[in-house]
């Protein structure tokens, strides 16, 4: 039987008609003041009828919207309103249909969820009637359309278990929207109050204080909490509203908010560095790695427990790579040391950069059996066409502290070579700027002479 999820509101809680559903929704998106968020990895949504909520609803698909495209799909995270039961509820719908078409369900990624067991179930009876998903898949459908959907219904369940669960499965493409309005049927002064705690405990990734809170999919929402403190999104409140600005009468209210869960690294840019908070230890950031959660195309790097964001090798960066590789490959070739360009070079325990090029001590191995450490090292060298600043405050008195005998930051923009002597636990005691008129030489190989133009 080839089971399709009719719509159960269409016409009630947004338009039945699919020319007018569309035209709705491109008009509350295009309305929206939020831009395409690149870095997003969440949301929360409302999910209201379209005329009391449609509003807030448009800013946190409007964030979503950078992903079209891109995305591999999106798990939808909502309470069930009608039907009680212990657990996370999943149906194996090969699509969900409406007024705008299908949207294709990821069945294998359900079954996956259900093989583990609870909290997940398969269980019909929650999705007949539900609307808390439904509501949002017109949004989906033009905001990104053709990404696949993994819907789950949440009854009484732990949301940190729900998350710890959930991490394994979350890829770097993969998208969470959970589904919640904020209190119900209080005056509008009170429930902005409510709404405002609960928003308060949301923005500080309170997980625990979310799901105590006064919102229908108090748990679903707490859920996305603890994955985005466990992932390092950061929360932003892109819109509030409660349904009396839609449709007036004070007396009794709802309250709408959407939220996006930004991921940090999908912000940083190199002149404004901003970590994940999360110390995070080598073996973890490896295990993230493994786990899919940093993606092939993110260059990052582990430095003193913190992800941080790489610059992005510009044609001046790889040209500048390409020389300094020709000219120490004869000392290679003489077997008198080894280049590494891009490898990680292990530090501690909590650190693990990737310096542009290494001059290693030979081993035999090669350094199959572990990454180089910095007793290790001949020469690191730094290229900067836009980090100038972070290779020599950040990464520079690091290399110091951990032993590393010789650091060169060749700045393309400055037009100079930094070169660092004599490492020390608060950094290097000597520090030479080098121009295009000057030659320099490696300690450990006095005898080549190198131009700094020939760097630059």
């Amino acid at each position: 039987m080839d089971l399709v999820r009719p719509p159960q509101v269409a016409g009630y809680f947004y338009p039945g008609e699919k020319a007018a559903l569309k035209e709705e929704v491109k008009a509350l998106l295009a309305g929206a003041r939020t831009p395409p968020l690149p870095g997003v990895r969440g949301v929360l949504s409302p999910h209201a009828g379209y005329a009391y909520a449609g509003r807030v609803m448009a800013e946190a698909f409007r964030a979503l919207s950078a992903w079209r495209g891109k995305a591999r799909r999106v798990f939808l995270l909502g309470p069930s309103h009608f039907v009680a039961f212990p657990g996370v509820a999943f149906f194996p719908y090969r699509a969900w249909r409406t007024p705008l078409g299908e949207v294709a369900v990821d069945l294998e990624g359900g079954r996956r969820l259900l093989g583990q067991g609870a909290p997940f179930r398969a269980y019909r009876e929650p999705f007949l009637e539900e609307h808390s998903l439904e509501v949002l898949l017109p949004f989906l459908q033009v905001a990104l359309p053709q990404t696949p959907i993994l819907p789950l219904l949440f009854g009484e369940v732990d949301p940190g278990e729900v998350a710890e669960a959930l991490l394994p499965e979350l890829g770097p493409k993969d998208l969470v929207v959970a589904s919640s309005d904020l209190s119900h049927y209080h005056p509008d002064p009170v429930a902005r109050r409510l709404d405002a705690k609960t928003l308060k405990r949301a923005l500080a990734l309170d997980a625990e204080g979310v799901a105590q809170g006064e919102a229908c999919g108090r748990l679903p929402w707490s859920t996305l909490t603890a994955l985005a403190r466990a992932l390092g999104w950061k929360p932003r409140l892109l819109a509030y509203a409660t349904s009396a600005e839609a449709r007036g009468g004070r007396e009794r209210v709802v309250g709408y908010g959407a939220l996006a869960y930004v991921w940090s690294l999908g912000l940083c840019r190199m002149k404004e560095m901003t970590p994940v908070r999360r110390r995070f230890s080598v073996e973890e950031f490896h295990r993230m790695a493994r786990a899919g959660l940093l993606g092939e195309d993110d260059r990052v790097e582990l430095l003193e427990g913190e992800i941080w964001q790489m610059s992005p090798i510009g044609s001046r960066h790889a040209a500048c790579l390409r020389r300094l590789r020709r000219l120490f490959t004869p000392l290679e070739t003489q077997g008198l040391c080894l280049l590494a360009v891009q490898d990680p070079l292990r530090l501690s325990p909590h650190s693990e950069p990737q310096p542009d090029l290494l001059l290693l001590k030979p081993r035999e191995d090669l350094y199959a059996e572990a990454h180089p450490g910095p007793e290790d090292v001949l020469l690191l060298v730094e290229v900067a066409d836009a980090s100038g600043a972070y290779d020599r405050e950040v990464k520079a008195p690091l290399y110091a502290r951990h032993g590393v005998q010789e650091v060169w930051v060749v700045d393309l923009v400055e037009g100079r070579v930094h070169r660092f002597l004599d490492p020390s636990p608060g950094g290097y005691r000597e520090h030479h700027v080098l121009g295009p008129g000057d030659t320099l030489s490696p300690r450990a190989f006095p005898g080549l002479s190198v131009s700094v133009a020939s760097l630059l």
